[in-house]
């Protein structure tokens, strides 16, 4: 039997919704208190963020168990940029 994706899941279609609306003011106070301290740009969008995060978690590590590299790209982006 050939391997499904859970994007090609009918059952899976709720997902992101259910994610959003459990995860998405989580995100948002994390990123509040982040912009507070001034770490985190102020564009950042939690359920962009959040959508970012399930994107970045269909890839696969690489061959020698580190993470996926894009995560790091992922975290640089919202740091603020200092001078």
């Amino acid at each position: 039997m050939a391997s499904t994706t859970w994007s090609r899941r009918p059952a899976s279609d709720a997902l992101p919704g259910y994610f959003v609306d459990r995860l998405g003011h989580v995100v948002r106070e994390l990123l509040d208190a982040a912009i507070a301290t001034g770490e985190v740009r102020t564009d950042v969008d939690a359920v962009e963020l959040l959508q970012a995060i399930g994107d970045l978690s269909h890839r696969a590590p690489a061959a020698d168990g580190t993470p996926n590299p894009m995560v790091r790209v992922l975290l640089d982006g919202l740091r603020v940029r200092r001078g």
